[in-house]
Parts: structure tokens; sequence; C-alpha cells
């Protein structure tokens, strides 16, 4: 009787469907994870340019209620559904200095102007 030597070739087989399985499941979660990241990143980038709009929406704002009224105080600016808080300060006649801040979620913007009311103009802006 002749017996014939078999082959591991099933093993084999299943080793390589194996590493291939894992190999392709490890790309796929570092893949997914880099684009998960440019999602949150992207849309961070996108909340912080909403958030730079309000407050200049609120410096517009400001800046009518200051042209139509010099004494202008208030402490809070509303546009829309963003509310910003408002400071006015008077370190020259004739000038004041506006400080708004606004938060939205994690996100906290500030900007800092000098206003002239006698010609009406904004001298300078910084956001800090």
């Amino acid at each position: 009787m002749i017996v014939e030597k078999q082959h591991p070739r099933g093993a084999i087989l299943l080793f390589n469907v194996l590493i291939m399985g894992i190999t392709s499941i490890v790309a796929a979660a570092v893949l997914a994870r880099g684009s998960f990241e440019g999602f949150l990143d992207s849309n961070d980038a996108l909340a912080t340019w909403n958030t730079r709009a309000d407050i200049l929406g609120c410096f517009d704002e400001t800046l009518i209620q200051l042209k139509k009224n010099n004494d202008f105080s208030a402490t809070t600016i509303s546009i829309g559904h963003a509310t910003c808080t408002l400071a006015i300060a008077t370190p020259a006649a004739g000038q004041r200095t506006v400080t708004l801040t606004l938060t939205e979620g994690i996100i906290t913007r500030k900007i800092t102007a000098t206003v002239t009311l006698g010609p009406y103009a904004v001298t300078q802006v910084t956001e800090p």
C-alpha cells in the first residue's frame, strides 16, 4: 500500500485569507479614522467662521447704534441666534473704545475697536 503524503494546502490558504482579512480591516480602520478626524476638523473650522460672522454682525449693529446715538451703552447686542457682550469706554472726548465678546459652544471670539464720533470713523479693529 502506497501512502501519499498530503500537503497542508488548506492550512496555508486559511492563513493567507486570515492575514489578508486582518490587513484589510486595519487599513479600513485607519482610513475611516482619518476621514472622521478630517470631518471633525472641517466642522470646527465652519463653526469658527460662523462665530466670526456673528461677532462681525454684532460689531455692525454696534456701529449703527453708535452712529444714531453717541451715548449708546448697551451691555448686550442680539442678532438672530447670537448675543454679544458689549463694553464701551470713552478714552477721549469724541472717541469710543468698543469691546465685543461672543461665545458659541466652546468657541469665543473677541473684537476691540476704536471709533471716532466726529467725523464718524472706525480707526482701529483688533481681534486678539
